[in-house]
């Protein structure tokens, strides 16, 4: 189950990486996030891939909150 949730979220937020709304830092930085998230759940480590994630739809949050 933690890993289908883990999954997903990467999913979702590799997704929200590819929007418009961000600049190419802000992106870049959540892409990195994604990435990561991604190997821990390829590792199996399905807590830290969903705090990553959650991380990466943060950063993409704030910065379409601040116009960004």
């Amino acid at each position: 189950m933690k890993s289908t949730i883990a999954a997903s979220l990467a999913a979702l937020a590799l997704l929200m990486t590819g929007t418009a709304f961000a600049s190419p830092d802000v992106s870049r930085h959540a892409l990195t996030d994604v990435t990561a998230a991604k190997a821990d759940v390829t590792a199996g480590r399905y807590s830290q891939a969903i705090e990553r994630t959650e991380r990466a739809q943060t950063t993409l949050l704030n910065a379409k909150q601040a116009g960004d």
